[in-house]
């Protein structure tokens, strides 16, 4: 039965998040999203939670971030809070 994690962060500006994760021979992207989304734009904010799938028990998995401000530049130094998996 796959699991989800929960990761959030807290950035200096409004940015986006890309996630890439392995596991094993495996690899995904999930990306900033929003139920309420009306247009681009809006994905962009400061504080993200964020809900990933697809994660396997008794599995090692990696998760790569790549945050990108609303200029295009990508924003380094910014400190994941947590990372839960339920």
């Amino acid at each position: 039965m796959p699991l989800s994690t929960i990761i959030s962060f807290e950035a200096d500006q409004p940015v986006v998040a890309s996630y890439t994760i392995t596991a094993g021979d495996r690899t995904w992207q999930a990306h900033t999203r929003s139920s309420a989304a009306t247009d681009q734009a809006s994905l962009f904010k400061p504080n993200h939670q964020e809900v990933l799938l697809r994660f396997l028990p008794d599995t090692e998995h990696r998760i790569i971030v790549q945050i990108t401000n609303a200029q295009g530049q990508e924003i380094n130094g910014v400190r994941i809070n947590g990372v839960r998996v339920i």
